[in-house]
């Protein structure tokens, strides 16, 4: 190549090296720095009872490492409130076991949003519905049904509002009141039917049935706590 023709090519020369600095030199910066990536965003919904308590949990990575912070729905950076939400260090946002007296709808029925933030950038997690359920007094019931002979028996799982809404019914136990045996679990066949609504169907009742004792047991949904009923009796 003559010195002329390298000469008219430098400048094209000098522009290539310029670019290639640059373009090194940015990937240097974006290689040491990253903006927050969610690593574990909240559920959308977290119930919970207020005997139990709760937690919404968050975690991001990026470079530097993101702080971890929260806001209502409002915007508004959430703080501690002693005894009824905590912020703690680790980004968990945890809402104590509280009486039913301390309930407010403000803090333990509201939407929060877990908030990611480095020098590179800040990342808002979807919204999460914390709904704080209160346990409260209740009675499970299993009545007396009086039946002819031959006919169905139909008992049911009585639960008291409010808590009606929040139980399923998971078993059905009878037991002979003429022997000393222990409670044996009622499953469908036979002459057994179990409903989809936690109903005890007999078919065919005989004056043997009369000498059991039924009793339903319960699951609250929130809790996974279980309980039994009182018992009732087929009376033929």
């Amino acid at each position: 190549m003559s010195n002329h023709s390298f000469i008219s090519i430098l400048p094209f020369l000098l522009f290539l090296l310029e670019w290639a600095g640059a373009w090194t030199s940015n990937l240097a910066y974006d290689g040491s720095t990253q903006g927050p990536v969610f690593i574990y965003e909240p559920p959308r919904k977290a119930r919970f009872s207020n005997d139990t308590g709760g937690q919404l949990t968050c975690s991001a990575h990026g470079s530097p490492t993101p702080s971890i912070s929260w806001v209502d729905s409002r915007g508004q950076v959430v703080t501690t409130i002693a005894h009824k939400r905590i912020v703690l260090k680790n980004g968990t946002l945890y809402f104590p076991p509280f009486g039913v007296e301390d309930f407010e709808p403000s803090i333990h029925r509201s939407t929060y949003h877990c908030v990611a933030t480095n020098s590179a950038g800040r990342v808002l997690s979807r919204k999460s519905m914390v709904d704080a359920v209160l346990s409260l007094p209740y009675n499970v019931q299993v009545y007396n049904v009086f039946v002819l002979r031959g006919n169905v028996a139909v008992l049911r799982c009585s639960v008291s509002e409010p808590m009606r809404s929040r139980v399923n019914v998971v078993a059905w136990w009878k037991e002979d009141t003429l022997s000393s045996t222990s409670p044996v679990e009622v499953h469908s066949g036979g002459r057994y039917l179990l409903t989809s609504l936690g109903d005890l169907h007999i078919r065919d009742v005989s004056s043997a049935d009369g000498h059991m004792k039924y009793k339903c047991q319960i699951r609250d949904i929130v809790t996974g706590r279980t309980q039994y009923s009182s018992s009732g009796h087929v009376i033929v």
